[in-house]
């Protein structure tokens, strides 16, 4: 079974978040919770191309919520939604403001794969202004994939021009359900 990575700009993007909310010593902190092993992956020398290890997604995330989120995983979400506008690139942002939500969100589970090495986001539903995912093999990345997801999906519905939107994480793995299952519907 294949190594489950992350690409290194959702890693750059976390850190570029911390900097510019919280300022230099944030970004100092955040890396002190992390061993210098594991800093080789996440440290200053970090690229887009980058091959990190899942984990440190994951403990990326605890680190995050612990130190500025007062422990909610909603601020995550929050994370992840700069983070998805800080990987898209120009040409991708021009396509999403051109784009409708229904248009975008379908494309959810190749923009998955650009990101992640393991696992599968699956469209079980899309209509004009609602949309339904099942997030499948994506453990190795804790919970900070869902909260990824959840705050992707608020970009990539606020970009396309949804408004109104409406979030729910239905089912979570991390909270004793099967599986993790998104719904979302928008104006």
């Amino acid at each position: 079974m294949a190594e489950a990575i992350v690409k290194g700009s959702v890693i750059m993007g976390i850190k570029k978040f911390i900097q510019e909310k919280h300022g230099d010593a944030a970004l100092e902190k955040y890396y002190q919770a992390f061993t210098p092993e594991e800093l080789r992956y996440i440290g200053p020398r970090i690229v887009a191309i980058s091959k990190v290890p899942a984990k440190l997604l994951d403990k990326t995330y605890q680190t995050v919520i612990k130190q500025w989120g007062d422990n909610k995983p909603e601020y995550y979400s929050r994370v992840m939604e700069y983070v998805a506008e800080y990987n898209i690139n120009i040409f991708l942002k021009v396509f999403i403001k051109f784009g409708n939500p229904a248009f975008v969100l379908n494309a959810a589970p190749t923009v998955w794969k650009q990101y992640f090495s393991v696992g599968k986001l699956i469209t079980t539903h899309m209509g004009k202004n609602s949309a339904e995912f099942e997030s499948v093999g994506g453990e190795a990345y804790g919970e900070a994939l869902c909260r990824g997801i959840l705050g992707w999906a608020k970009y990539a519905v606020a970009c396309s021009g949804g408004k109104n939107l409406r979030l729910e994480h239905t089912e979570c793995i991390y909270k004793g359900d099967s599986r993790c299952y998104f719904k979302g519907s928008w104006e």
